[in-house]
């Protein structure tokens, strides 16, 4: 199966595993005889083609009293799932069955077919394997919320009459670590995360979403225990019409709910009295949180993005709940010039730190860089760090920026060991100063150190400089030791400081398309190899007379930017007439642009408040027009 998630309660660990009963397929009988597999009866013909359909007539699927007189003695050996239990050699020690029949629970709707399992594990065994296991269906639970003495499964449902969420709710026997099915019901609407869920004083609180376009809404649910049934005590709906939830935190007898469509209203909800929750404060604010941290005694974090749209700056907003009917924000810090970036902090929660006793917030960014010129080619690489972050309640600058901590890979997590700052990616644990990020104390690379690297030769152009460890993950003293030379016979040479290559065009290159070689760095004992991939611009030809097309980057909000679109036109081809830019098109995203006076370029302005791609064409007039 697939992990959901993880829980750990004293020295139980609670594994929450997706999977389906792989039944036997039933045999494939044709003129009486077992048609060997994966023989398939199409029983939908044009619409439902069989993978491996028999051929030949009389074939039919064996009887259901022969399927079961077949499989029936080993149904349960062959469709439950099974574990084992490796040593540190590899080697299996211990394996059985997952599950027996009994440890199934019956399904709830005649819709849901995924078998969701509970599995405890007692980690002070010598030898850790499943303790109980228990399973029930549904439509693959997502979200899992734990209590100290329960467990809720909560499973979106969207079936023919709306979207609901389901609840199971499961007893957790703290002696011998079983884990029992003891109540269930549903609410209207879906969950956010396991941050909508919360249980407190024998009572389950959800918010949900549910509605789509202006009929969306949102809820508040009170759920108490009645027998075998989850039932609702009291309600909050239609939160916020037209909006969603964003974010969701409940501190024990209060709740926030963050909604965003063009601002962010925080609200604050009473829920002191269980079946009268109420909705007692509003803040609304520009831009929205993916993401609510409690930091101090009326204090919360928001993480996410200070505009209307998801390509804003992130930003991170400290909010003075102290007084529930009247929330505020105290403080904030906005990324500037990084709309294009992403956080794994705005979906889970896994990736941001916060430590407490030094009020030191930490979580990963990604962001795609300026675009800068390297080898003659314009590119924009992608910038990988973890944001610092002081949280100082009662100074002059309750939230302020400490620094950023730079890696060469994906940022995953953040740690701390006393006043050491550990933040790791993909390829790198890298130490710094815990309220100095700025000071490095070491760093240790262990993954891959070489990537790959992608050039383009332009036409016309014989020999490239190759900068392949711009972007490789690599301490100062890293070099190229050895190439590989490509299979085209092109010539690649390491330069006499090793850190960079150059790249001669082979002869025949009319005929590629691209030609790729490896080389090897060498760092500190190590090495590693990458493979350099080079797209081959043809050479022109005597008579080619074609104008070839182009990609500019221009600042949003900037005017009459002249474009040289006759730089890579006809290289090496002398000309009569030389060649004039007559016309161009309008462009498709609102922009204007103009031939220049000289005729050898074109000005461009993008239109007001415009970010992203726009395309025109231009007419070139040589004595043969064409326009590209």
């Amino acid at each position: 199966g697939s992990v959901v998630t993880t829980r750990r309660i004293d020295d139980r660990v609670y594994l929450v595993l997706n999977d389906y009963l792989n039944f036997p397929q039933p045999n494939v009988l044709c003129d009486g005889e077992v048609a060997p597999p994966p023989a398939r009866i199409s029983l939908w013909s044009d619409y439902w083609p069989a993978p491996a359909e028999p051929t030949g007539k009389g074939c039919v699927y064996e009887s259901e009293a022969d399927y079961v007189s077949r499989v029936g003695g080993s149904i349960s050996d062959l469709a439950l799932p099974r574990f084992d239990v490796k040593d540190a050699a590899g080697d299996v020690i211990v394996e059985g069955s997952l599950l027996d029949a009994t440890d199934l629970y019956q399904p709830l709707a005649d819709e849901v077919w995924n078998l969701t399992s509970i599995v405890t594990f007692d980690v002070g065994q010598s030898v850790p394997q499943p303790e109980t296991a228990v399973a029930t269906f549904t439509t693959a639970t997502s979200t899992v919320y734990m209590s100290a003495d329960n467990v809720y499964l909560i499973d979106a449902q969207y079936l023919s009459d709306g979207a609901s969420t389901a609840i199971q709710k499961f007893n957790l026997d703290s002696e011998t670590g079983g884990v029992t099915l003891v109540a269930t019901g549903s609410v209207p609407g879906t969950t956010i995360n396991q941050f909508a869920v919360d249980e407190y004083a024998g009572y389950l609180r959800v918010a949900t979403s549910e509605g789509w376009g202006e009929e969306r809404s949102n809820n508040l649910f009170v759920l108490g225990q009645d027998g075998e049934a989850l039932t609702t005590a009291g309600s909050i709906t239609d939160i916020a019409q037209g909006e969603s939830i964003f974010a969701v935190r409940f501190m024990g007898e209060e709740a926030y709910l963050v909604t965003f469509r063009f601002v962010d209203p925080l609200f604050t909800i009473d829920l002191s009295e269980p079946t009268d929750p109420v909705v007692v404060g509003e803040l609304k604010i520009p831009g929205f949180s993916n993401y609510l941290h409690p930091v101090g005694e009326g204090l919360l974090v928001g993480l996410g993005r200070d505009g209307e749209a998801f390509a804003s700056d992130p930003q991170v907003s400290l909010f003075d709940v102290v007084n529930p009917s009247d929330p505020q924000r105290i403080d904030q810090v906005v990324l500037s010039g990084m709309w294009a970036s992403w956080s794994e902090a705005f979906s889970n929660h896994h990736a941001v730190s916060y430590f407490a006793e030094s009020g030191i917030l930490v979580f990963p960014m990604q962001t795609y860089g300026p675009w800068v010129e390297l080898d003659g080619q314009f590119q924009n690489r992608m910038e990988n760090e973890f944001w610092v972050l002081q949280v100082e309640p009662g100074a002059d600058d309750p939230l302020r920026l400490l620094g950023s901590i730079q890696h060469d890979s994906r940022p995953m997590r953040a740690i701390r060991i006393g006043d050491v700052l550990l933040t790791v990616s993909e390829d790198l644990v890298r130490a710094n100063r815990l309220t100095d990020p700025t000071v490095l104390i070491d760093e240790l690379h262990y993954g891959r150190i070489a990537q790959d690297d992608f050039y383009t030769l332009p036409r016309g152009v014989e020999q490239l400089t190759l900068s392949v460890l711009a972007n490789d993950a690599i301490p100062s003293d890293a070099t190229i030791v050895s190439v590989d030379q490509p299979a085209s016979r092109a010539q690649v040479t390491i330069a006499a400081d090793g850190k960079s290559l150059t790249y001669s065009r082979p002869l025949f290159s009319n005929d590629m398309f691209a030609d790729t070689f490896t080389y090897t760095i060498e760092s500190g004992g190590r090495t590693s190899t990458a493979t350099v991939t080079i797209y081959l611009q043809p050479e022109p030809t005597p008579d080619e007379n074609q104008p070839y097309n182009d990609r500019f980057r221009v600042e949003p909000g900037s005017t009459k930017n002249r474009l040289e679109v006759l730089a890579n036109d006809f290289p090496g081809v002398e000309f009569v007439q030389a060649p004039q830019v007559t016309e161009v098109s309008t462009p498709d995203a609102g922009g204007t642009v103009a031939v220049s006076d000289d005729g050898q370029a074109v000005v461009y302005t993008p239109a007001e408040d415009f970010v992203g791609t726009e395309t025109f064409t231009y007419t070139v007039d040589s004595g043969a027009s064409a326009t590209v």
